[in-house]
């Protein structure tokens, strides 16, 4: 005896639904809103998944898109050397959907990861599959120990538009050593960028 599919019922909206971008959280316990939506989306939409009829299909629930980062499957942080004022690019284009649905893309930097050692960083765009990370210097203060290196932490984060909308979310760590280290820091990312320039030959 088949049991009825679970039916979606909307959620009520509220101050989380509007939430404002994520650049406006600056406290641990405020950056925790920015994932409301998406997880909550996704406990609705557990049931769906888990509701498999015998002549049950993929098609009966909404999945969560699949991400690429840099053309790198999977959902473990990428770590990337950098030095401060150089352009980083992120390339989520390759992304896909399970259920075919039309992806939405944001970036945002999470500062809250690294506290006081955060780095600044620019994104040139904040929206769609691609954006450009130019991370700054690290502070430079007598009242903050030094570091061996410092992180600007980029989230990406996708959206599909199917019902229950549901997010991914993947992480570009953007490593800068401390200041006295950047020439030669910069000199051995140049000699990794031939080494893996010429093994691409």
């Amino acid at each position: 005896m088949l049991v009825p599919a679970p039916t979606l019922v909307a959620l009520p909206q509220d101050a989380a639904t509007s939430i404002p971008p994520p650049s406006r959280y600056c406290s641990p316990p405020a950056s925790n809103l920015r994932f409301r939506c998406g997880s909550r989306n996704g406990v609705a939409a557990q049931p769906c998944r888990m509701w498999r009829p015998a002549t049950g299909h993929f098609s009966d629930a909404n999945h969560a898109p699949k991400l690429i980062l840099n053309r790198k499957p999977g959902t473990a942080p990428m770590i990337i050397a950098a030095s401060p004022n150089h352009p980083v690019s992120l390339n989520a284009s390759g992304s896909t959907d399970p259920d075919g649905n039309a992806l939405s893309s944001r970036w945002w930097q999470y500062k809250e990861v690294s506290g006081v050692y955060a780095l600044p960083a620019k994104l040139d765009q904040t929206s769609g599959p691609q954006t450009v990370v130019t991370a700054g210097a690290p502070i430079n203060s007598s009242l903050i120990p030094p570091q061996t290196e410092y992180q600007a932490h980029i989230i990406l984060e996708v959206a599909d538009n199917g019902s229950q909308s549901l997010v991914s979310y993947r992480r570009a760590d953007i490593t800068v050593p401390r200041p006295q280290a950047a020439a030669e820091h910069l000199a051995a990312c140049a000699a990794e960028n031939m080494r893996l320039a010429g093994a691409a030959r």
